[in-house]
């Protein structure tokens, strides 16, 4: 079995789960953006969360299986995470890393730091010679942590995992020793012309990837002020999920409906946003993508 271990990187802290982290294990793990990428039990229940901190995850490490870090601030700070290994290959020297991010936590580059770290203790001070990672192709924030940890993508296993809404293709990505003397991606840079940082973009996405899913339209008949109120749709008209929103403006503490082309354009702002931000944060990534290429 590994030893029993506490890690520190620049920012954080990896160390054991203790009771104290229950209740901030629960509230990430119940939280939908987690739920969407993790076969956790759903509902995931307090005493679930009690039962990973006290027993199950410490139990992990004494069967050989892997070892489990909660992510942490520093001197007794708040739960940030989880990074762990899992499938330990004692003979052959291999192992899988995995992560969850707590939702308060998201966007500051914490898997990134606590993988790296991770990875460095196992090859480097365990002597193990490859780190894996699988993601689902869909989890394009697991994959760019991936990357920005040092990872190197091998290829897909085709419907080699699952999620709560049924089969999923996974993304391999890989470190072995060699890999170490790469410096990862500072996820953390910020853009000197003021554009938004990669850890920036990440929460935008994050933010997107976390909301219903689309289209969202604004509903035409509302225009014309039926019901004095503006409509929105969420999801395909007919299709699972679909819903509508009534929205309201509220002015000088009262609220104001009615046929008004400043909601009417406010809607079609909300509306459009939905689509808009996936395809925006995809642009701005494979323009400085390309830039990167170009003064190579």
């Amino acid at each position: 079995m590994f030893p029993d271990t506490v890690l520190r990187t620049e920012r954080f802290v990896l160390r054991p789960f203790t009771p104290d982290d229950a209740h901030d294990t629960w509230a990430s793990c119940v939280d939908p953006l987690t739920q969407r990428w993790l076969p956790l039990p759903r509902p995931y229940r307090p005493e679930e969360a009690t039962a990973w901190c006290t027993t199950g995850s410490h139990a992990l490490r004494a069967s050989g299986d892997g070892i489990h870090f909660a992510v942490a601030e520093p001197d007794g700070g708040r739960l940030l995470g989880t990074v762990g290994l899992k499938r330990t290959d004692w003979r052959a020297r291999t192992r899988e890393v995995g992560y969850w991010v707590s939702p308060w936590a998201r966007g500051r580059g914490v898997p990134t730091e606590a993988t790296r770290t991770l990875a460095t203790w196992l090859l480097a001070d365990q002597g193990f010679q490859r780190l894996e990672l699988r993601a689902a192709t869909g989890n394009i924030a697991s994959q760019r942590v991936a990357v920005k940890a040092g990872l190197r993508r091998e290829g897909v296993l085709r419907n080699a995992g699952f999620v709560h809404t049924g089969r999923v293709d996974l993304v391999v990505f890989s470190l072995v020793p060699g890999d170490l003397v790469a410096a990862p991606a500072d996820d953390r840079s910020v853009g000197a012309d003021g554009s938004p940082t990669e850890a920036e973009l990440d929460v935008i996405e994050e933010r997107a990837a976390n909301a219903s899913p689309g289209p969202w339209t604004p509903l035409p008949e509302t225009r014309a002020g039926i019901g004095r109120a503006s409509f929105l749709r969420i999801g395909a008209a007919g299709g699972e999920g679909d819903d509508e929103w009534r929205l309201t403006r509220i002015t000088s503490g009262r609220e104001v409906a009615g046929p008004d082309e400043r909601p009417d354009a406010d809607l079609d702002f909300i509306a459009s946003a939905r689509q808009d931000v996936p395809r925006l944060v995809a642009e701005v990534r494979r323009l400085r993508a390309a830039l990167s290429a170009e003064n190579s």
